[in-house]
């Protein structure tokens, strides 16, 4: 009596019981999608750090600061003993007008199956100082190094370096020298002398300053807007440039034999003045340029196509799940199991082919093949060509329709409301006729089941 009951249990809430099995069995395979979320994230880690052994050998991200005119000087002060003490401190002078202009030459470098793009740069630096007044020194207890002062150029890495740097300092050739005397504005560059005249001789006079910097890098190639008006305009044949930073170009054009940018910034548009001792303000936070970056990310799309699995897991489950109710078909949950690890095992198809050839072409080829898998199985389990027809067709729709959210980022959210909005719709239209209460009952109770899944 107790089997019968058991049993009368189980026949009368099969459908629900069928319908839970198959939730949970979606949600587990989830686990094994997320497994090849970590592999798609350990080959991108593993891209990074070829790319940063690349780069370590050419030249890093690049920062360009200065010129800077620094005056070294003797500030006196009695310390905690009340002891007579000198310390040497650095007035900092921008210059009044800076124009940078030149051109960057990209170019990939491999390592292994990945690829860097690197760069050379060839730049013109010009412009010109204005010693202060005396008003605007340090005054109290103060004694100035006139005849030491230095000119000074900040550069990210020093080691990507391809010529001598030499200054043509108001007519006077100057060459400049490897590292920094202070690092109040910057931790790395170069320096070259250049002695002042003292005391009144020098206050207020204009100095100009020409050069030609010729460095690697790689990634990024930012400016600092140190001059009083400072003017960058570069060139490069690289068709797809990031412009970023704390100020975005005021003129730019970019095609497909590269673009051509144009920056200019006042004083006004920073938070520091043109000169100041020591490291009393700090320039870093101002920096503009551009990035030279891959177009495409394989793996920032492989992910995001990864986390569309549950979508395709819930859709062709919910397909053969209406076949079996609506033209009685049985689908053993094992045959579930086969088809869900078919739709994971694409996106580990995804990025092991996406690494070699286009993306485009990766996600084409591993889609076919997942769609005439499962098709072909379908058919071999269902018996039914029609049946394994609407199958493929429902999952290359769904390919499809990610291919397309995958390539519109600013509308994917609308796209994917829209498309679940349309799904919730086909499946309130294919469960229409569907009697619920009576699909758990024995064969001859209730009415007969409509006709078979016809799309």
């Amino acid at each position: 009596m107790k089997t019968n009951s058991q049993a009368s249990f189980f026949e009368r809430n099969a459908v629900t019981l069928k319908i839970i099995s198959i939730a949970i069995l979606a949600l587990i395979l989830l686990i094994p999608n997320s497994m090849v979320q970590s592999v798609i994230h350990e080959r991108e880690n593993r891209r990074q750090e070829a790319i940063e052994d690349i780069s370590a050998k050419w030249g890093l991200q690049q920062t360009v600061t200065g010129p800077v005119l620094n005056i070294p000087y003797y500030k006196e002060y009695r310390n905690s003993n009340d002891k007579l003490v000198k310390s040497k401190q650095y007035f900092h002078i921008l210059p009044s007008e800076l124009d940078i202009s030149g051109q960057v030459s990209p170019e990939e470098r491999h390592r292994s199956i990945y690829e860097a793009v690197v760069y050379s740069s060839d730049l013109n630096i010009k412009g010109q100082f204005q010693i202060p007044e005396s008003a605007d020194f340090p005054q109290d207890n103060v004694t100035i190094l006139w005849a030491e002062a230095y000119l000074s150029i900040g550069l990210s890495d020093i080691r990507g370096l391809k010529d001598e740097v030499i200054v043509d300092w108001s007519r006077e050739k100057r060459v400049f020298e490897a590292g920094v005397p202070d690092t109040d504005l910057f931790n790395s560059g170069l320096h070259a002398k250049t002695p002042l005249l003292e005391d009144s001789l020098g206050l207020g006079r204009k100095h100009s300053f020409d050069m030609n910097l010729r460095f690697n890098g790689s990634s990024k190639l930012h400016f600092t807007p140190i001059g009083k008006s400072t003017t960058v305009q570069l060139k490069s044949p690289w068709p797809n440039p990031s412009f970023d930073g704390a100020y975005i170009p005021d003129a730019n054009s970019v095609s497909d034999s590269g673009f051509d940018a144009h920056w200019k910034v006042l004083h006004l548009n920073r938070n520091y003045p043109q000169w100041w001792s020591n490291s009393k303000h700090s320039v870093r936070e101002s920096a503009f340029g551009v990035s030279i970056l891959l177009p495409v990310d394989v793996y920032q799309k492989s992910i995001r196509s990864s986390k569309y699995a549950i979508l395709f897991i819930g859709v062709t489950f919910l397909l053969f799940f209406f076949i079996e109710i609506l033209n009685k078909k049985l689908v053993h949950p094992i045959q579930y199991t086969l088809v869900g690890i078919a739709l994971v095992v694409f996106y580990s198809l995804l990025i092991s082919l996406s690494e070699h050839i286009n993306f485009d072409l990766a996600y084409l080829i591993a889609s076919l093949a997942v769609v005439l898998q499962i098709s072909l199985y379908s058919l071999s389990i269902l018996k039914q060509k029609k049946l394994s027809a609407i199958i493929g067709s429902v999952l290359g729709l769904l390919y499809f329709y990610i291919y397309i959210l995958l390539q519109l980022q600013g509308y994917a959210l609308l796209m994917g409301s829209v498309g679940l909005f349309i799904l919730v719709a086909f499946t309130m239209y294919l469960s229409r006729n569907v009697n619920w209460h009576e699909l758990g009952q024995k064969k001859g109770e209730g009415k007969p089941m409509e006709e078979g899944l016809d799309v």
